[in-house]
């Protein structure tokens, strides 16, 4: 028995150990960068005095009134109110994956041959799931010490184990919740896809629980002088946001400056953490693992469904289940262009729902954000605050920000970072074209005699109208709330930035592309570690005089948007993009001249 439940937890971690080690390795990037920037007491004290202004204290959680504990409040800005958001997304990527289908085939087909019921099977995985949660916790508090032992403070051990036995359960929480998702959806795109947007909304959630008692000292500070902000003070609507907002739990504040660390916070948590641990295990213990007649939710969503329920013709749940996918609801209008272009159009019905969900994490992003303008005197500080970190240097690149306090506070705020977020879109779309993940496409090859190279251009062709969906929807989030607030001065260029800003991020992924092409067998892995080498490349090469070498070896080092952002667009800045596209269709050559090595189709 004890061979059996070891050769599960051995394949759960085949499954699963890459995308864990990416995360320890950004995790532990994160926190040695936090180590290195810390600027001192000396340079602590304005950015103390910056940060107790009322127009910022949403981004960190309102600050101890009186502290000398310098060190402990530059974690409390970069560890304990960041890291909760980071692992509660990682539980639900553990929770998703111990229960949906795609991965967890393998795993139950060992059910079959094992003398194991599928409850004894999921608890295993779920099992495994804590085990890899406590190493990430032992990896952290290691990092957390030395980083104290190096910024040369006294911090005592318990603090920093206590901040992370707290994200350590919020961590918990999110993979009972993972867990529940993975129970009720039973689809692992779609589960993931829902997660993301629950992290995005749980930090949008935090945003508000800080600044409802700021809006109640002075509205004015944050620019919203006609909002009711009695709305969102209301004791029973901030209970209700404070029980969703897992963010919240951690009381980093009382564990930092007064080591009193309890669990009665913890307690609403610990019971929907049983709660869902119940409901998952009966709906899995009820679902047929090979042809299920337990639709996943979405499908009651769909009038189709009902209308050929209640229809006399009999439907097989087989094909009721498969004819009523979320995708097909959320891109109805797929077949219209089918018959014309088939292979572009399933590309596009396939990802619809992740394109959609892309779409509304942008918008909690950029548009709470943008909502969120402190106002022209709020930016200036800021930007006061940022200079006393290395960041500053990758928010300004040489531009003096002052200047447009509005232009400052979205270059921070947004442009400063959301080109990670593109080039991760790029990526994984590149990833799915090239690892054929799509397998209507597949199908009809099979029907239709279709060249490999024309079905890999039409898939590109797919991802370029997905990717100019997302820039376009992105400069829309950033035009509402400008429209709004009577701040549309720089909003054409702001547009014209992220639409000739397409070709730069899309070069990684053609780069990516040759390399799975050339590599099958290493070229993802590969890969995924190119890119973390680019970001961070760019990072310290920006932040880094020194070693700016670095950052010139990177495509966003050449189409710098604050630059243009502050200066205008010239002619000479049109060029750029052009290099880029032509550097697009070399890769595109050569990934073209290499031999296809699935389907055999003419």
């Amino acid at each position: 028995m004890v061979n059996n439940s070891i050769s599960i937890l051995k394949l759960q971690y085949k499954q699963i150990r890459w995308l864990t080690l990416y995360f320890w390795i950004l995790l532990s990037t994160f926190l040695v960068s936090v180590v290195l920037f810390y600027p001192g007491r000396s340079d602590l004290l304005d950015l103390i005095d910056v940060l107790r202004s009322p127009a910022f204290q949403f981004f960190i959680g309102l600050l101890p009134e009186n502290t000398n504990f310098y060190y402990g409040l530059w974690l409390q800005m970069w560890v304990a109110s960041m890291f909760p958001l980071f692992m509660f997304g990682f539980g639900l990527y553990l929770g998703v994956e111990a229960t949906t289908r795609e991965q967890a085939d393998k795993t139950f087909d060992l059910g079959f041959i094992l003398p194991k019921h599928r409850l004894s099977v999921l608890s295993l995985r779920i099992l495994g799931s804590i085990i890899y949660i406590i190493i990430t916790l032992l990896i952290s508090i290691l990092i957390t010490y030395l980083g104290v032992v190096f910024a040369n403070e006294s911090m005592k051990i318990e603090i920093i184990i206590n901040i992370w036995i707290g994200m350590g359960i919020q961590t918990l929480a999110g993979l009972a919740i993972g867990v529940f998702i993975g129970a009720i959806l039973f689809d692992r795109s779609i589960g993931f896809q829902i997660s993301f947007v629950l992290v995005i909304l749980s930090l949008f959630l935090s945003f508000i629980l800080n600044i409802s008692p700021v809006f109640l000292k002075d509205p004015l500070i944050i620019g919203f002088n006609n909002f009711n902000f009695e709305l969102i003070n209301n004791d029973t609507i901030l209970d209700i946001i404070r029980f969703f907002s897992i963010m919240n739990y951690l009381e980093a504040k009382e564990i930092i400056f007064n080591n009193f660390f309890k669990l009665d916070p913890f307690y609403p948590l610990f019971f929907v953490i049983i709660v869902l641990f119940i409901a998952s295990f009966l709906i899995f213990r009820n679902r047929d693992l090979i042809n299920t007649e337990y639709r996943p939710l979405w499908v009651y969503l769909n009038p189709f469904y009902w209308k050929n329920r209640n229809s006399k013709t009999k439907i097989s749940k087989r094909n009721v289940k498969s004819r009523f996918s979320m995708s097909k609801i959320l891109v109805s209008w797929a077949p219209l262009i089918r018959n014309r272009f088939p292979i572009i159009a399933d590309e596009l019905w396939a990802h619809g729902s992740f394109l959609l969900i892309y779409v509304i994490a942008l918008f909690l992003l950029i548009f709470g954000h943008l909502m969120l303008y402190p106002g022209d005197e709020g930016a200036v500080n800021l930007l006061l605050m940022f200079k006393t970190t290395p960041f500053y240097l990758l928010i300004s690149r040489g531009v003096s920000l002052e200047s447009e306090p509005y232009l400052a506070y979205l270059t921070s705020m947004f442009f400063s970072y959301i080109w990670i977020l593109y080039i991760i879109f790029v990526v994984y779309r590149i990833y799915k074209i090239e690892l054929r993940d799509n397998r209507k496409t597949d199908e009809f090859v099979w029907v239709k005699p279709v060249k490999q190279n024309r079905i890999y251009l039409n898939r590109l062709v797919a991802l370029i109208i997905e990717y100019y969906i997302v820039l376009i929807v992105s400069s829309l989030w950033m035009l509402l709330p400008e429209i709004i607030m009577d701040k549309t001065s720089f909003s054409l260029t702001e547009i014209y930035v992220m639409l000739l800003s397409g070709p730069v991020y899309f070069s990684i992924g053609m780069l990516i592309s040759v390399l799975i092409a050339y590599s099958p067998k290493y070229g993802k892995k590969i890969g995924s570690f190119l890119v973390l080498v680019i970001i961070l490349a760019y990072v310290f090469g920006t932040i880094n005089k020194n070693i700016e070498w670095l950052a010139q070896l990177t495509p966003m080092y050449y189409f710098d948007s604050v630059k243009l952002l502050y200066n205008g667009i010239k002619v000479v800045d049109l060029l750029i993009p052009v290099l880029f596209v032509l550097l697009n269709i070399l890769f595109l050559v050569i990934r073209l001249r290499k031999k296809n090595r699935y389907l055999e189709t003419y």
